[in-house]
């Protein structure tokens, strides 16, 4: 029965530091989207404004998501199934936010890694004035190697959810 408080404690401990870094990535994601928006100069001719414009999308999308999915957090970590008179209720409920967190957690990370390519591609683009059959070709290939993490990163979500 020893190990029972010691198991509490390390998950409270594990639950406040993934809080601790949640917030930390929002304000990452704040951050960069501010900083790239108060760097660019619109007096210097560019080529690939789309590049740009992209990024700061795929920037909002990603904070949007990870905002949601901290509002989904705090709302699972309000149903309490040994207070709450309807179980079953509340199991579903579990369930729905449990897989709104983890659907917009992918969400998050995915338009969170496409934006830093993005940024990365309009930096190159205007460093080596790249065509744009050269960036189309740049970008097919990120896109390509972004699915195939993708699906890697899913089967091991998918294998954690499988295993709660």
């Amino acid at each position: 029965m020893a190990q029972i408080p010691h198991y509490y404690e390390r998950h409270t401990e594990a639950t406040r530091s993934q809080e601790k870094f949640d917030y930390y990535f929002l304000g990452i994601i704040i951050g960069l989207l501010s900083l790239s928006i108060h760097t660019f100069d619109p007096t210097i001719s560019y080529q690939s404004y789309y590049l740009i414009i992209g990024t700061w999308i795929l920037l909002l999308i990603s904070f949007s998501a990870g905002f949601f999915r901290l509002t989904q957090t705090l709302r699972f970590k309000k149903v309490d199934l040994g207070k709450d008179h309807n179980k079953e209720l509340a199991k579903k409920y579990l369930k729905v936010y449990y897989n709104y967190i983890i659907k917009y957690y992918k969400y998050q990370v995915l338009s969170f890694f496409l934006a830093q390519f993005g940024y990365a591609l309009f930096k190159i683009t205007n460093i080596y004035k790249l065509s744009f059959q050269e960036e189309i070709w740049i970008i097919s290939i990120t896109i390509f190697i972004g699915g195939l993490l993708s699906l890697v990163y899913s089967g091991s979500i998918s294998k954690i959810k499988d295993s709660n």
